[in-house]
């Protein structure tokens, strides 16, 4: 979203500095900014939020009924491959420090695969 913001002022950098033009600019930039930090507000009070929102590349593997293979770790001896097939719309967060996420995958067989997910954390 930073990203965006920036990419949106681009115009107001490339003028030339008047004392009008660094005023407009700065009113853009706090606007979003605030508008930034109302929605990540809002996402750190929610319990669940729509896949499509935080990641649509997700959402669009499983558009035309393909099955994705997983590479997950079912004991500590070795590895397997999960077949799954859907993806769950909500990703949960749970509320705890870290906000870690628990996505929901069905298999072929329709069984549920709970999944959590943590950012730059070991999950043993």
């Amino acid at each position: 979203a930073l990203r965006r913001t920036l990419f949106l002022h681009r115009p107001y950098v490339l003028m030339p500095l008047t004392d009008g033009c660094i005023a407009e600019l700065h009113h853009s930039l706090l606007s979003h900014l605030r508008l930034l930090l109302r929605t990540c507000g809002h996402f750190s009070r929610v319990a669940s939020v729509a896949l499509q929102d935080l990641a649509p590349a997700l959402v669009d593997m499983f558009q035309d009924d393909s099955e994705v293979t997983l590479p997950v770790r079912a004991s500590a001896s070795g590895s397997e491959l999960l077949r799954v097939r859907r993806v769950s719309p909500k990703v949960h967060m749970l509320s705890t420090k870290t906000k870690p996420k628990k996505l929901e995958f069905e298999a072929p067989d329709g069984t549920c695969h709970v999944f959590l997910l943590k950012g730059r954390d070991d999950l043993r």
